[in-house]
């Protein structure tokens, strides 16, 4: 862009009895200018430094023996400092989309600093990648039952000045106090339901963090492990049309994290309702358990969405690696998966996904965690 900004600027210039140079002190040995090489010794020169922060850029303007003579020297000063003047404006515009384009790349620099920065103190020793990928879906979820019941508390407020100013006028009718009482019990039902599905969800947010902070393992029954966690996801799911299948023997008892192995599904699940199923699709998504020795255990993650394209499906795992960026994606959900799967667990994951026809993930983990 600069450099097709400063061609225009010499397509007005041209004269073979003149010369621009434009360099930078970093590679001097580089003209930037478009004016074609000419060989002449020249009378006159001009140098001006442009001294824009961050860049600095140097215009020599080189004037021949045969250029200018015979000339009104008036109007070769006023042609000299409107030059001078129309460089001075171009350069004041380079300036100035060059300062946009600094502070931008500063903004950028800035803000995947932050990102490099909270990706590595997320997946430092496992337990904070899975405590990081947990505060953003405990925060998504409680979006929901939070909404519901403000808007029920706003209604509840609007419908109470109307009884208040019927009240104050004498107006009020056994019907209105009627419908009012009605309407009040509903909305206070609306109420204590969704604010005890945000304390339930923040109930088992904490329950997670103490298992991921405190590195403890707890023996638990992984079957009542995946019911709680679709009961968890269920405000979630109700949004969508798509279903969530379990299968999984009734009697599995585990000794591992049921925190990361919670988030590990978690983020799957979440992964596969932002990417799998475009335009409202209605879709199915499975999670199928089988012990495969007395020591191991493997789950088998499934939907029957649009699934991976074969180039991407290499890179799925890497950090920051995202196909929605920009629309909310942040590239960290199959990454912490891969973190908490292999560094806590002491798993192993892989993803045989063909094009088309959904995705699958497969998950070996032991009954009893390293």
């Amino acid at each position: 862009d600069f450099t097709e900004l400063l061609n225009k600027m010499n397509d007005e210039l041209q004269s073979p009895f003149i010369k621009l140079s434009i360099t930078h002190p970093a590679a001097p040995e580089i003209n930037h200018s478009s004016t074609s090489i000419m060989e002449f010794s020249p009378v006159f020169e001009q140098h001006i430094q442009l001294d824009m922060n961050q860049y600095t850029w140097d215009l020599h303007w080189q004037f021949s023996e045969q250029y200018g003579a015979k000339v009104n020297y008036s109007m070769a000063y006023l042609v000299f400092f409107t030059g001078l003047a129309f460089t001075g404006l171009v350069a004041l515009y380079v300036r100035i989309i060059l300062q946009q384009k600094s502070s931008i790349q500063m903004q950028v620099e800035q803000k995947s600093s932050e990102l490099e920065q909270a990706h590595h103190q997320m997946i430092q020793q496992g337990k904070m990648a899975a405590l990081g990928g947990m505060v953003a879906g405990i925060s998504h979820e409680l979006n929901t039952p939070i909404g519901n019941g403000l808007m029920a508390a706003s209604v509840l407020e609007s419908q109470t000045k109307e009884l208040n100013d019927s009240i104050n006028t004498n107006s009020l009718t056994q019907t209105q106090l009627r419908d009012f009482m009605e309407s009040a019990t509903e909305s206070t039902k609306v109420i204590e339901n969704n604010m005890r599905k945000a304390a339930d969800l923040v109930a088992s947010f904490k329950q997670v963090a103490v298992d991921q902070t405190s590195e403890r393992r707890r023996n638990f029954n992984l079957s009542v492990m995946l019911q709680e966690l679709k009961t968890t996801l269920q405000p979630q799911l109700k949004r969508t049309p798509h279903r969530l299948m379990i299968d999984c023997p009734k009697h599995l008892p585990v000794q591992s994290y049921p925190g990361p192995l919670g988030q590990v599904l978690t983020n799957l699940i979440m992964n596969s309702l932002q990417h799998a199923f475009p335009n409202n699709r209605q879709g199915t998504i499975s999670i199928v358990v089988m012990q495969v020795s007395p020591d191991r255990f493997t789950i088998t993650y499934t939907d029957d969405g649009v699934g991976i394209p074969a180039d991407i499906i290499d890179k799925v795992f890497d950090p920051f690696f995202t196909t929605q960026l920009g629309s909310g994606g942040t590239g960290l959900g199959l990454n912490i998966v891969w973190n908490l799967v292999t560094e806590i667990l002491g798993g192993e994951i892989s993803i045989a996904s063909p094009e088309s026809s959904g995705a699958q993930f497969e998950i070996s983990l032991p009954i009893i965690a390293p």
